[in-house]
């Protein structure tokens, strides 16, 4: 499993990088949704040797930008990229809550040699289907999504929709409303991406309490082919270490 944490400050990236993070989103104003990050930060990031996403987000609000605004993100991409970063993290829609087509191209011409995000604006398309095509036709690498809803455990049905069509061309990566509260919703989603998205080994899985007040959770795993009952509890372990890295991430005080 790769995780990518989403970094606001210097010392939340020493922390993504001493406790092993796969990957960073550099912004800062994260009550907002994220803005652009100082250049101080991307050159610790780039120091530490993180692999450095680099998020370009002029101000909060929608994502419908001016022409003035869209000089100013194709500055901060150029300036950026001279620092060795390995990527940026990017949206823009028009007014009609579709792809702004013409500034996304441009963007992808200034960055040929970096990896291209789609960012969480994705959620805010009204014709998502027709955005992935586009987005693959631009060549973006991959899209951060939540489903389309407020989180990842409320839009995982539409997320396997998204993957399914996706079907491995553009990287659809999950994100969004993981916190230490619902270590339970996180290892439900971990079990439902890796073994029914993913691997496909399973129709059904669940975590979950009988009571609120309980101590002890249900975990339910359903499997397409009885041959792979055996192996459930090396299954679980593997999400479970994997649940633990994340939380511990949480707990340092990293948002993710």
């Amino acid at each position: 499993m790769l995780v990518e944490i989403c970094v606001s400050c210097v010392k939340a990236l020493n922390l993504a990088s001493k406790f092993g993070a796969d990957r960073v989103e550099l912004c800062q104003e994260l009550s907002c949704g994220g803005l652009t990050p100082s250049i101080a930060l991307v050159k610790r990031s780039v120091a530490l040797g993180m692999n450095t996403q680099v998020l370009i987000r002029p101000r909060s609000g929608d994502f419908v930008y001016d022409e003035d605004e869209k000089i100013q993100m194709m500055e901060d991409v150029v300036h950026y990229q001279k620092l060795g970063i390995q990527g940026i993290v990017v949206g823009a829609l028009n007014e009609e809550r579709s792809l702004d087509i013409s500034f996304l191209k441009r963007l992808r011409m200034l960055t040929p040699n970096i990896e291209l995000t789609f960012h969480k604006a994705f959620d805010d398309i009204d014709n998502w289907q027709k955005a992935i095509e586009q987005l693959i036709s631009i060549k973006f690498d991959r899209i951060l999504t939540s489903g389309c809803e407020v989180n990842v455990f409320e839009g995982k049905e539409r997320l396997k929709e998204i993957t399914e069509f996706a079907s491995g061309r553009i990287q659809i990566l999950p994100g969004g409303g993981i916190h230490p509260e619902n270590i339970g919703k996180i290892i439900e989603f971990l079990l439902f991406i890796k073994y029914i998205e993913n691997e496909k080994k399973c129709n059904f899985v669940s975590f979950k309490k009988a009571h609120p007040h309980d101590t002890d959770s249900i975990v339910i795993l359903s499997y397409v082919e009885p041959t792979d009952v055996p192996n459930v509890l090396s299954d679980l372990n593997i999400v479970f270490n994997d649940s633990i890295k994340i939380l511990e991430l949480i707990l340092k005080q990293i948002p993710i």
